[in-house]
């Protein structure tokens, strides 16, 4: 690691939020162990395909839309309310076992801790709300500010753009490798956090830090 970051930018679904509560309420309704991967890669797929093609559709909006898909996909027909009630179990995730312990022990350290999401601003706030994560952070930021979904270089910059902070001075913290790959791609340093069957992109750079969880990072970071 060349310098000690000054500012930390938190991935928040899988890297802070854990999704098993919706993954199950998801597989349940469509009787398949599937059905919440394939929509979850049909998500962030059609999201990735918006911003190459420089359109903009909200993160909520391509959600409904592919998990219609997903319906076509297994022949299986959900209801508009049962639809609404899947979908909403985003905003009350609750946290990693790691987390509180670690955004504590950074904050306490003097780190400037944000999240940035490519979910609403709206979503996000009530997401770090309903997980009691909100004294932690010092900004929320959502892609929504600049329609284009992370990993676009311009997410990144936006967030370092907002608080008048350096490149040379921000490290993104993801569980995601496409993350990953993004952030490096603006300059930012980089953590990547090993949640379960999350893996970096073989073919990108190393990330700065591998952490197989977060209070390991609060340990590299020491």
């Amino acid at each position: 690691m060349k310098n000690t970051p000054k500012l930390l930018i938190f991935d928040v679904n899988e890297t802070l939020l854990d999704l098993s509560l919706m993954e199950r309420a998801m597989n349940n309704a469509f009787g398949n162990e599937a059905a919440f991967q394939i929509w979850f890669h049909k998500l962030l797929m059609y999201s990735f395909a918006e911003t190459i093609q420089e359109t903009y559709n909200d993160f909520g909006a391509i959600g409904k839309a592919v998990l219609k898909m997903v319906e076509a996909h297994f022949n299986v027909h959900i209801s508009e309310a049962e639809t609404k009630t899947i979908l909403n179990h985003i905003l009350n995730l609750k946290p990693h076992a790691d987390v509180v312990e670690a955004l504590q022990a950074l904050k306490t350290k003097g780190f400037m801790l944000v999240a940035l999401t490519n979910g609403s601003k709206d979503a996000l706030e009530q997401q770090i709300e309903n997980a009691e994560l909100s004294a932690y952070f010092n900004a929320l930021f959502s892609v929504s500010a600049v329609k284009v979904y992370k990993p676009h270089a311009n997410t990144y910059k936006y967030v370092l753009d907002s608080l008048n902070v350096s490149v040379e001075q921000a490290m993104l913290v993801a569980a995601h490798g496409w993350d990953i790959i993004g952030a490096q791609q603006a300059g930012l340093q980089t953590a990547f956090i090993e949640r379960e069957k999350k893996s970096i992109y073989p073919l990108g750079k190393k990330p700065t830090l591998s952490c197989r969880s977060l209070k390991e990072l609060v340990k590299q970071l020491s």
